[in-house]
C-alpha cells in the first residue's frame, strides 16, 4: 500500500517545505523520493529507525559509512501502532527540525486515509462480486444457499426482500489523468473513481442490507432491501423517493441520471430476474427517448409496473406481430410527418381516447388532432374510434421502434413489403 502512494506523497511534501524528501519501506528501500535518482535504492540510514520505531538525526560524520544516506532527519511511519516504513528529510538540523513532526503527522494521516480507501475498495469489490453472482444465479437450492452464506460473510442478509434499481450516469466526467506506470495503477484509479460514486449512493441507500455495485464505468446497480413489515406499494414509493434524493445529489456534481426500477423480489431467483428487468426497463426508455425526443422527455425514473407494455415490446422475441407490422406500418413510416403521426397514436391511446386531453398532450388544436386521426385511419386502415385497433397499432409501433438496431432510425430502415 505504501508503494502506491509514496512517490506522490514525497513530491507533495517536498514542494510544501522546499526540502528533499525520501520515503522508505520496511526493508529500507526508497519507494518515494523528490530526487528520482534515489528510487529503488537501499538506504542504510533508515534501518535503525524502522527497527526501533524511534527518530534519528543523521549528522554528516555519523553517516559517512552508510549506504545511500544523506544528512537530515529520519523518523518512523506508524499505522495502527505498527512501523510500516520511514520518512527522511534532507538538510541540516535547524532547517529540518521544525518540519519533522509536521511531515510525520501528514504522512501518517495520508497513509491512514489511503488504507481506509483501500479497505473500502475491498468492500466494494466484495459487494460487486455478490451482485454479479446474484445476476448470474442458476436457481438451484444449493446455489442459493451458497449465495446466502457469501452474503452473511460480508454482513448482508439476502433473505430480505429487495428491489433492484439500475442507474445510468448520463454525463459522467471521464478520468483525465492516469499515472503511466502499468495496468495496476489504471485499475486502481478506476476502482477509486467508482468507489467515490458508490460512497455517494451509500448516503441514500444506507441500510446494511442494501447492495450497490458498479457494473460498468457509467452504470450502477442498487439492490434496495426492505423489511417484511413494509408492503410492496410503500416499498416502491420509498425507492422512488430515494432515487429523487440520489438525483439531487448527483446534480450537485453536474451528473444527470436515469433509473430503471425492477419488481419486488422476495427470493434470490426472483431477484435475479428483477435485476434483468430493471436494466431492460432502463434501456427501453432510453431507446424510446432517442427515437422521439419529445417522448418521455421529462421522465428520468421508470418502474417495471408502470412501464410494463413498453418493456414487453422491447423483450419480445416472437414473430407473431410481423404480419401486422407489414400490413399496417409500411405506409405510416413512409409519410414525411411519420413522427407526428406516431406521437399522435401514442397520445390518443394514453389519453383514454379523449379529444381534449390528447390535444393538450400534443399541444395542438382539436381540429388538427381530428385531421391527423383521419389520416391515420386512411393510411393504416383502422378506426380511431376502436380502442382495440388503436392499441394494437400503438403496440406494433412500439415493437418496431424497439426492434430497430441501436443508433438506427426505425423510420429510415428498410420498409416491410406491403401486403394488401
Amino acid at each position: 500500500m505504501l508503494k502506491q502512494i509514496a512517490q506522490e506523497l514525497a513530491e507533495s511534501v517536498s514542494r510544501a517545505i522546499d526540502c528533499e524528501v525520501a520515503i522508505f519501506d520496511r526493508d529500507s528501500i526508497i519507494v518515494g523520493a523528490s530526487d528520482l535518482s534515489r528510487l529503488g535504492r537501499f538506504n542504510q540510514g533508515s534501518v535503525e529507525v524502522i527497527r526501533t520505531g524511534k527518530p534519528l538525526l543523521h549528522k554528516p560524520g555519523y553517516i559517512e559509512h552508510m549506504e545511500n544516506t544523506k544528512p537530515g532527519h529520519c523518523f518512523p511511519l506508524l499505522l495502527s501502532g505498527e512501523v510500516i516504513g520511514a520518512v527522511g528529510i534532507v538538510g541540516v538540523k535547524d532547517e529540518v527540525k521544525r518540519y519533522a513532526q509536521l511531515v510525520q503527522s501528514l504522512s501518517e494521516i495520508v497513509m491512514k486515509e489511503a488504507m481506509n480507501q483501500m479497505t473500502r475498495i475491498s468492500a466494494d469489490y466484495a459487494h460487486q462480486e455478490l451482485v454479479r453472482n446474484i445476476v448470474n444465479l442458476e436457481p438451484t437450492s444449493m446455489n442459493q444457499e451458497i449465495l446466502l452464506r457469501k452474503g452473511f460473510e460480508i454482513g448482508v442478509d439476502l433473505r430480505y426482500a429487495h428491489i433492484p434499481v439500475a442507474v445510468d450516469l448520463l454525463n459522467l466526467p471521464q478520468t483525465s489523468e492516469v499515472r503511466e506506470n502499468g495496468e495496476e495503477s489504471a485499475d486502481l484509479v478506476r476502482r477509486l473513481k467508482n468507489g467515490n460514486l458508490l460512497r455517494r449512493i451509500d448516503q441514500i441507500f444506507s441500510d446494511v442490507n442494501d447492495l450497490c455495485a458498479s457494473t460498468a464505468g457509467d452504470k450502477i446497480l442498487i439492490l434496495y432491501a426492505f423489511g417484511s413489515s413494509a408492503d410492496e406499494e410503500n416499498a416502491l414509493a420509498r425507492v422512488k423517493e430515494k432515487c429523487l434524493r440520489l438525483r439531487e445529489l448527483f446534480l450537485e456534481d453536474g451528473i444527470e441520471i436515469m433509473c430503471g426500477v425492477g419488481a419486488v423480489a422476495g427470493r434470490l431467483a426472483e431477484l435475479r430476474d428483477s435485476c434483468r428487468s430493471a436494466w431492460l426497463v432502463l434501456s427501453t426508455a432510453a431507446r424510446l427517448k432517442k427515437a422521439d425526443s419529445k417522448m418521455l422527455q421529462d421522465q428520468w425514473i421508470f418502474c417495471m409496473q408502470d412501464f410494463f407494455i413498453e418493456t414487453v415490446m422491447a423483450d419480445s422475441r416472437d414473430n407473431c406481430m410481423d404480419w401486422y407490422q407489414k400490413r399496417h406500418l409500411s405506409r405510416i413510416f413512409r409519410q414525411p410527418d411519420a413522427a407526428e403521426l406516431i406521437r399522435t397514436i401514442r397520445c390518443w391511446c394514453e389519453s383514454g381516447f379523449k379529444y381534449t386531453k390528447a390535444s393538450e398532450m400534443l399541444f395542438i388544436h382539436r381540429n388538427t388532432l381530428m385531421y391527423r386521426l383521419k389520416k391515420i385511419e386512411n393510411i393504416c386502415r383502422v378506426s380511431s374510434e376502436e380502442p382495440r385497433e388503436m392499441i394494437a397499432l400503438h403496440l406494433a409501433i412500439l415493437r418496431t421502434i424497439l426492434a430497430a438496431p441501436p443508433g438506427r432510425d426505425p423510420q429510415n430502415r428498410e420498409k416491410p413489403a406491403e401486403n394488401g
